[in-house]
């Protein structure tokens, strides 16, 4: 190591924990983080393979992407019999909190960019259900009317959210701190 500067670098709140803080009803900077900068010397070349890091299956979490809203499926659980139910845990389905500890956390299978978490009954068949989505398919099947009504209203929502954390994140950086988020 070189040098070290101590919180001379600004982290910008990511879209996901924008959503948590808007709905704990938390205001906070856009750049209330600091890192610090190291600055390191190369000593020698070395030759050895990077390892490989595989996002959309990390501990059987899948992820789809469905017009920019990331939706991630945790698929190690086995699908349970009957229709496809997706069930809100919470209130407006956003976390408030982004905390590693909030036990709500271990309730959710279904989460999105924007910090909604939601449980399923049948977390494989809703984890290929989005691609359909995506695409007009001639598939009238409950499961898939039932990802589309939920869905459907995710994306909207999270489109607007993220549309609020953009001009937000303006604000921050033109010094207007005093928007409510």
């Amino acid at each position: 190591m070189e040098s070290l500067e101590c919180g001379t670098l600004e982290y910008c709140t990511p879209f996901f924990e924008f959503n948590a803080q808007r709905h704990a009803e938390v205001q906070v900077n856009a750049f209330w983080r600091r890192g610090d900068f190291l600055t390191f010397a190369k000593l020698e070349d070395r030759n050895v393979l990077r390892p490989t890091d595989d996002k959309n299956d990390r501990d059987g979490w899948r992820e789809v992407e469905i017009n920019e809203v990331r939706i991630r499926v945790d698929t190690s659980t086995v699908d349970e019999e009957g229709d496809l139910e997706i069930e809100s845990i919470i209130a407006a389905d956003v976390l408030p909190s982004v905390s590693s500890r909030d036990e709500r956390r271990k309730l959710a299978n279904v989460w999105t960019s924007g910090n909604r978490i939601f449980h399923t009954n049948k977390p494989a068949r809703l984890f290929s259900l989005p691609n359909l989505m995506k695409e007009e398919v001639d598939d009238s099947s409950t499961d898939l009317e039932t990802c589309k009504e939920r869905f459907s209203v995710v994306l909207e929502l999270e489109k607007k959210e993220y549309d609020q954390y953009v001009k937000w994140f303006y604000n921050s950086v033109e010094g207007d701190f005093t928007q409510v988020l």
